[in-house]
């Protein structure tokens, strides 16, 4: 994060903080929603009378699903990392994304002009605040909608929200989308039930919530794009004022990353400030994320296919492309506290990545035993919850030096914790993963009979762990 060495201005009365002066906004953007149920099987004949009628996806999935917005106000509950923890899918977009003080400006990643339903709560009642700028502020997890928030929605539904949302503490209020665009009711309940909130202005000291910048369908106006310093591909304008009064404003940030508010500059210490791309929780298009999506998802298929990519019982494995390893990587860097407090909920989603890293490498541990018992989530959760700390540490060290001799151990912490759960079969084979030197012939030693060496090698270490175990649970 980047800051001036001037000293920074002050806006803030004393009995007022930072964080009060700060609204949240999220909208409800058709396409989102569309998304959201197609990917949702259950929602497939929703979907088609979406399509038939031509519902509004994002009234639809609001009013009729209880997944999306729960009725306690829950949004993002797919975002909840413990209870989703032991299931088969992966979450590698861990946040949502949020504005200050009004309605998001259309960027190349989408347009919400035409977007209808938008949720209102100040900075305050948020924690896993991860992202903080006035441009695009990400939430990691699931959040409950406090008191103080707002359900922006149009007329037609509202009756039907309040009388599903019965445990909802908030305010659910309509607009006449026929008269009034979202952005425009959005900057009219910010003045009504938010006084307090920080109006913030460009350069030219044009009131940034109110500047349409495109027609909703990612149709840029270039010209009041240029003429008031936005960045159309990014989604920000270059600078950012607060309307300290009718004569004076105050700067609050160069875009992406130079805080210059005093009050800004201390909220943001141990926090991210600037764009998704690029920041640490930027893992959807890493390859290696991919996989380790894919074998959460899908494991019966893909833990087989991948078994190269995952530690399993025996094999010489590349240790560096272990998925494993480099989760834990990610892990370090997430859970760093001179870089990320734990009020980012950064610590949470290291968490929530190393041990779906962890099922992974057991799941291919049951595949190579040939168990023909169900994995379950209990089974894996037991595994994992009562062995988190030693599995954790094992996998510390196999990162850090990389060893043969520490994808062993790994494998035998792996083990240890898998037969407190489910015993493994007396011909189970684990191989020492250490490099062993062929012959160029195909007629070599090693070439005619390197496999049952390993095999008889792998069937002694496996024996050895074995009545090991036995005797420890004995004692």
């Amino acid at each position: 994060m980047s800051h001036t060495r001037k000293e920074k201005e002050s806006v803030i009365e004393q009995e007022l903080k930072f964080e009060d002066r700060i609204i949240l906004v999220s909208s409800v953007q058709a396409d989102s929603a569309m998304n959201y149920l197609t990917s949702d099987p259950s929602q497939s004949e929703l979907v088609m009378e979406i399509f038939e009628k031509g519902l509004d996806p994002s009234a639809a999935v609001i009013e009729r699903t209880e997944s999306f917005l729960r009725k306690d106000g829950t949004i993002a509950a797919h975002l909840h990392f413990k209870n989703e923890q032991y299931t088969d899918t992966f979450v590698d977009r861990p946040h949502m994304h949020w504005t200050w003080n009004g309605l998001v400006q259309a960027n190349s990643g989408g347009d919400w002009e035409l977007a209808t339903i938008a949720y209102l709560e100040p900075l305050s009642e948020f924690s896993g605040i991860y992202s903080c700028a006035p441009y695009d502020t990400m939430t990691i997890g699931h959040h409950k909608l406090s008191a103080k928030s707002i359900i922006l929605v149009p007329e037609a539904i509202a009756d039907k929200l309040r009388q599903r949302m019965t445990r909802y503490e908030g305010t659910i209020l309509s607009y006449n989308p026929e008269t009034s665009t979202l952005r425009e009711a959005v900057a009219t309940i910010l003045k009504e039930a938010y006084p307090d909130a920080f109006v913030l202005i460009n350069k030219n000291d044009t009131e940034i919530n109110k500047l349409v910048v495109s027609d909703g369908k990612k149709k840029f106006d270039i010209k009041t794009c240029t003429e008031n310093d936005y960045n159309q591909n990014c989604g920000y304008f270059n600078s950012y004022y607060v309307a300290a009064s009718e004569s004076k404003k105050v700067k609050l940030l160069d875009s992406p990353h130079t805080v210059r508010l005093k009050e800004y500059h201390e909220y943001t210490q141990g926090r991210h400030v600037g764009l998704h791309q690029g920041s640490p929780t930027d893992i959807e298009k890493c390859d290696k994320f991919k996989k380790l999506k894919n074998v959460s998802e899908n494991p019966d298929r893909e833990i087989p296919a991948n078994m190269n990519v995952l530690a399993g019982l025996s094999g010489k494995k590349k240790i560096h492309q272990l998925l494993s390893v480099i989760t834990y990587k990610k892990y370090v860097d997430l859970t760093d506290s001179r870089r990320y407090c734990k009020a980012t909920g950064t610590h949470d989603y290291a968490e929530y990545l190393v041990k779906k890293a962890l099922i992974a490498d057991l799941r291919s541990i049951h595949v190579q035993s040939g168990s023909s018992t169900p994995l379950t989530m209990t089974l894996l959760k037991d595994m994992i919850e009562d062995n988190f700390d030693t599995l954790l540490d094992s996998l510390r060290v196999l990162s850090d030096s990389q060893t043969p001799t520490s994808l062993m151990d790994y494998r035998k912490t792996l083990m240890r914790a898998y037969e407190k759960v489910l015993p493994l079969k007396l011909e189970t084979v684990v191989a020492h993963p250490k490099a062993v030197k062929m012959s160029g012939s195909k007629h070599g030693f090693w070439n005619r009979h390197g496999n049952k060496v390993m095999l008889g090698v792998g069937a002694v270490v496996i024996g050895s762990l074995i009545t090991a175990a036995f005797m420890s649970k004995k004692q």
